[in-house]
């Protein structure tokens, strides 16, 4: 940024300049983009008995990119099948960062949670502590 050197040339101290990663994300893009599926049976409480989770994650022009998502989270599935792609498309790679693919795997297990809270018609917290490893 211009106007640090600027504070600094005019001070003759050291200056501190705090950045959010706003301007990052819109300059280098985003987190990639993911396409999730599932199938999975569950008893009549809402406990998961299985699951076949497919996801696909749109990498861009690079594999490099790539990063796991899917994940079972903090709960107990037995039996889960868990399959994540990268997917090469004619688009720009996205912003790195930490822990690549973890917010999509959780955020795709709660969404599971709900799917199944709904069916068994119970709440989701109850559902997800019936299923949370113990």
């Amino acid at each position: 940024h211009p106007g640090v050197g600027v504070a600094v040339l005019k001070t003759n101290r050291p200056v501190l300049l705090q950045m959010d990663r706003t301007p990052d994300f819109q300059a280098f893009g985003a987190r990639a983009p993911f396409h999730a599926s599932w199938e999975l049976s569950h008893e009549d409480t809402g406990k998961i008995i299985s699951m076949n989770q497919e996801v696909y994650q749109n990498v861009g022009t690079d594999m490099l990119g790539f990063s796991q998502a899917s994940s079972v989270n903090c709960y107990n599935i037995p039996h889960a099948q868990l399959h994540c792609k990268g997917v090469i498309t004619n688009l720009p790679c996205n912003t790195w960062m930490r822990a690549p693919g973890d917010f999509e795997g959780a955020f795709i297990m709660e969404t599971i949670m709900e799917q199944v809270a709904r069916a068994v018609s119970r709440e989701p917290v109850e559902v997800q502590e019936l299923n949370m490893v113990p």
